[in-house]
């Protein structure tokens, strides 16, 4: 996942986050590692595969396509929200606002 919430409950994109700090699920709310690197697109990955929300497990180019569908939006005036979670549903989905 590309966004998690932090200890504050603000959400975090993953290319912004810190290593070191706490993040959490914005789904089940259980705790997430940061994941980064020169090959890899940053992202949050759940520290135990407990969550029902979002456990669907991304490919690298999955991710990268979020990304890069996210940046072309905001390029376009848009303010995407990816990976909104829909309680009525029990799933996220890409929502633009």
């Amino acid at each position: 996942m590309i966004y998690a919430k932090d200890e504050k409950n603000n959400i975090v994109e993953a290319n912004m986050a810190k290593k070191g700090r706490k993040y959490y699920c914005s789904g089940c709310h259980g705790q997430v590692i940061l994941r980064c690197g020169k090959l890899r697109v940053s992202h949050f990955a759940h520290k135990k595969h407990a969550c029902d929300i979002f456990s669907e497990g991304e490919t690298s180019e999955h991710l990268r396509g979020k990304k890069l569908l996210m940046t072309w939006l905001r390029k376009e005036g848009k303010d995407p929200q990816i990976e909104a979670y829909l309680t009525s549903l029990h799933r996220k989905y890409f929502i633009m606002s």
